[in-house]
């Protein structure tokens, strides 16, 4: 079994014990702190523990992306499923050749800087509506 199916099974049980929040943030952290170690590195070996970081905060976060995608009101559970299966695939084709296109351009540490700006994108939008679960 490869490492990503290793962070699902950890991650179910980590969902039902810690609740699917504090999981999410977790996901975002060790996506950030992976491409953090990625865009420090000045050794492809050095690369490889944030490579493996990173494989694991988005393990243990997209089973909670698609079970939320299920719950979007007024929405019906196929549907919801589908748009985020839909988004996810699309990203999976466009995110390798925007991240070379940008690379090529700049510079691929610049390239991954993008994609660790969208991590903390996920961990602040995370926080915020954690946040507001709390006080509502």
């Amino acid at each position: 079994m490869h490492f990503y199916g290793r962070g699902r099974f950890i991650g179910d049980a980590l969902i039902a014990r810690y609740g699917h929040m504090k999981i999410l943030m977790t996901g975002g952290i060790l996506v950030t702190a992976g491409l953090t170690v990625i865009i420090v590195s000045t050794n492809p070996w050095m690369t490889m523990p944030g490579f493996m970081l990173t494989g694991l905060g988005v393990s243990i976060a997209s089973p909670i992306l698609f079970a939320e995608a299920a719950k979007v009101p007024g929405l019906p559970p196929g549907a919801g499923l589908a748009t985020m299966n839909t988004f996810g695939m699309a990203a999976f084709l466009v995110g390798p050749g925007l991240i070379g296109f940008i690379a090529k351009a700049l510079d691929l540490r610049i390239a991954f800087m993008f994609v660790a700006a969208a991590a903390v994108i996920w961990v602040l939008q995370t926080y915020t509506i954690s946040k507001k679960k709390v006080t509502s």
